[in-house]
């Protein structure tokens, strides 16, 4: 079987679509390339996620040649093509010694139906690590080690960032350091 792994926050989840398993673009371009939608994105993450979870997919993937997806379940496919749809820069993640800690700009609900803890937006942590140079830092280390491994073990992909001008322009300023 032939798989689509698509990774991402809200925009590659398809959270404002009424039908996000038919409508979302994963699941069309799937279903034009005739392979299976596997779609972990979810709301609100963060790049750091999206990197450690792809890492963690793609290795499964490598080892037993399998895939997991809510929608799918496992699928055995001896084929995969990734799409990482990364995020804003400035969202992270922390281990707190027991789990993940998602960094929230809202208290709100993830896709599972859980609710955010806390907004974590205004915590002193969070204010130190999300400045603006050393979380494109951190994003294009993210985009540049995975992108190597992808290519490493030859498993195909595709990368994209949705910037607003704002972002853009702080992403032209790192480059030219």
């Amino acid at each position: 079987m032939k798989v689509l792994y698509t990774n991402g926050s809200s925009t590659e989840w398809g959270s404002e679509l009424e039908n996000k398993t038919e409508e979302r673009f994963s699941a069309v371009l799937a279903s034009l390339t005739k392979r299976i939608d596997c779609n972990n994105a979810s709301s609100g993450v963060s790049n750091d996620y999206i990197y450690r979870q792809t890492m963690r997919d793609m290795s499964h993937w490598l080892d037993t040649k399998e895939i997991w997806s809510e929608e799918s379940g496992w699928v055995q496919s001896n084929d995969i093509f990734v799409i990482i749809g990364w995020t804003a820069p400035t969202r992270l993640e922390w281990w707190d010694g027991q789990k993940y800690i998602q960094e929230r700009l809202w208290a709100g609900y993830d896709k599972w139906g859980y609710p955010d803890e806390y907004r974590t937006t205004e915590d002193e942590f969070v204010l130190h690590q999300t400045e603006v140079i050393p979380s494109y830092i951190r994003t294009l280390n993210h985009v540049i080690g995975l992108s190597s491994f992808l290519e490493v073990n030859k498993i195909p992909y595709y990368f994209y960032l949705i910037l607003s001008i704002e972002n853009l322009l702080y992403l032209v300023l790192l480059i030219q350091y």
